[in-house]
């Protein structure tokens, strides 16, 4: 059995570059390194067998963020979470 604590997938090319490069923060030449690495690791890293996805309300992920004390994190307000 493969597990994985957060799994390449959750955070790679799934969600966060391609809202990075949609909000232009990300360049397409950045984007397109990231999405040639995320190939790579896919040949390369076996995928989870299972894959469990935990659902929480914006406003109590954000508590759990702040209680964390992750010093880089303190400026993440409630709005950076929100999608569409």
């Amino acid at each position: 059995m493969i597990l994985y604590k957060t799994a390449p997938y959750t955070k790679t090319l799934i969600s966060l570059p391609p809202t990075l490069h949609e909000m232009g923060l990300m360049s397409t030449r950045d984007f397109d390194n990231y999405r040639s690495l995320f190939a790579l690791m896919e040949r390369l890293i076996s995928p989870p067998d299972l894959l469990i996805y935990l659902r929480s309300s914006i406003p109590n992920l954000v508590k759990q963020i702040q209680k964390r004390g992750r010093e880089y994190e303190n400026s993440i307000s409630i709005d950076y979470p929100k999608t569409d």
